[in-house]
């Protein structure tokens, strides 16, 4: 059982020495701003990225990125953590002014550091907020039992980490690589096996499948090669309505 957040320390160290070893620059991904700078908007917005299981898959990546959206969402809930008033003017017009930035400076990187160390601090500490904020995920609509929960999100775990092609999404808006995305897996799993002994003591951890079937997501894009007045005659002969071809 795992009782204090300094549990994950050392690999903690070894993602930030990792980090800190990558020879690239981190790239600027591209995501929506903030439009609702409420204390109730951020606070929900937050939950759904920091204090919940992961369970996005994603394609195997050989390099780090953030994007401004995750960054200022971090550092706005604290500052509304900070007092039971709103977000300060000052604060909202400078995080309107940051989702300008067409470049992120190299020790960005580190902010990475920070999230995941934060994250799995609440995860130990506020464990029974993470379960909560995870049971609101469509597929585990209407499931109470904790132990079903977890099972099923250590069998997605354990498939990423033997499948070199696919990784898993720790956070909204951020990139990993696939050897970091994996680390980051393997601590998930090592809490997610530690809690379910507490659960239930003679659990057989080895016999939870780790075999899981994934499907490309990725839309394909489709290439015309008309004319553009013969595709507008497609979508007049098939009564589209033009306004469409947007």
């Amino acid at each position: 059982m795992i009782t204090d957040y300094n549990y994950f320390s050392n690999s903690l160290s070894e993602i930030e020495r990792e980090i800190d070893s990558l020879n690239q620059d981190i790239d600027l991904i591209k995501r929506l701003s903030i439009y609702d700078f409420s204390k109730e908007s951020i606070t929900q917005k937050f939950n759904e990225v920091f204090r919940v299981f992961p369970y996005i898959i994603e394609t195997a990546s050989e390099t780090i990125g953030l994007a401004i959206y995750t960054s200022e969402l971090f550092a706005l809930f604290y500052e509304s953590s900070a007092s039971d008033v709103r977000i300060s003017a000052e604060k909202v017009a400078k995080s309107k002014a940051n989702f300008k930035i067409t470049q992120l400076d190299s020790s960005d990187r580190y902010l990475i550091n920070e999230l995941l160390g934060d994250y799995f601090q609440s995860l130990i500490l506020c464990y029974g907020e993470v379960l909560e904020n995870t049971k609101k995920y469509h597929f585990f609509y209407g499931i109470e039992a904790e132990e079903v929960i977890l099972m099923n999100l250590l069998k997605l775990y354990r498939s990423i980490i033997i499948d070199k092609s696919k990784q898993l999404c720790v956070f909204w808006g951020i990139t990993l690589t696939k050897k970091i995305s994996d680390s980051v897996t393997k601590m998930l799993i090592d809490f997610i096996e530690q809690r379910l002994i507490v659960l239930k003591p003679k659990i057989e951890l080895d016999n939870i499948s780790s075999k899981m079937t994934f499907v490309d997501n990725k839309f394909k894009h489709i290439e015309w090669l008309g004319t553009q007045q013969e595709l507008c005659e497609l979508f007049i002969e098939y009564d589209y309505p033009l306004y469409y071809l947007n």
